[in-house]
Order: C-alpha cells, then sequence, then structure tokens
C-alpha cells in the first residue's frame, strides 16, 4: 500500500496540503482535516465509514473531519486531493466538524 504522499506545495506556506497521485492505493485512516479527492484519470474505489464509492474521471469525493477511509485504483488513474490545514480553519473560526455532513460522489 502506497502511504507516501508529499505536499507538492509545501515550500509555499498554503492552507491546504495539495497531493497529485498516479494511482491510489491507501490502507485504512483517520485524520482531523477535511479532504477533497478528485479522480482526474481512471476508476477508483473508495471506502468511507463502511460502505463504498465508485469514482470515476472528473469526480470528487469529500472525506469529513474523523473519518475512517480508504482508496483503492482500477488500472491507470491519475488524482489530485487537497487536505485542508485545520490550524487554518481555525484562526478563520470556521469548525467544518459542528456541521453535519453526508457523504457522497461529487
Amino acid at each position: 500500500m502506497r502511504q507516501d504522499c508529499i505536499d507538492v506545495f509545501k515550500a509555499f506556506d498554503l492552507p491546504f496540503e495539495c497531493y497529485f497521485n498516479a494511482g491510489m492505493d491507501h490502507e485504512e485512516v483517520v485524520h482531523d482535516e477535511i479532504e477533497f479527492i478528485w479522480l482526474l484519470e481512471g476508476n477508483a474505489t473508495i471506502w468511507c465509514e463502511g460502505e463504498s464509492y465508485s469514482l470515476t474521471p472528473d469526480t470528487v469525493f469529500i472525506f469529513y473531519v474523523n473519518q475512517k477511509h480508504s482508496m483503492k485504483s482500477h488500472g491507470d488513474t491519475f488524482s489530485c486531493s487537497f487536505r485542508f490545514k485545520k490550524d487554518y480553519l481555525k484562526k478563520l473560526n470556521l469548525y467544518f466538524e459542528r456541521l453535519p455532513f453526508k457523504n457522497r460522489v461529487f
């Protein structure tokens, strides 16, 4: 399983982390940031809180704070993910973990 994602814009101190991935193969993780996965090419399956979701090109999935999730691509894929830094959101008094949220593919 690939767990070696590197923030491609780390040097710029942005309010989010950004990762580009050729293939998605991640074990189950939990983190306290909101994360967007944008599938640019290929097909992938995401498991989030016990449910599976299928992603096709040009679809987006949002992981809410503290959700158990994993993902696996099928064949050649390319994706981009954004993870909003919690400290930045707190500075703006944005507490998304207080809002109700329902997972779906956009």
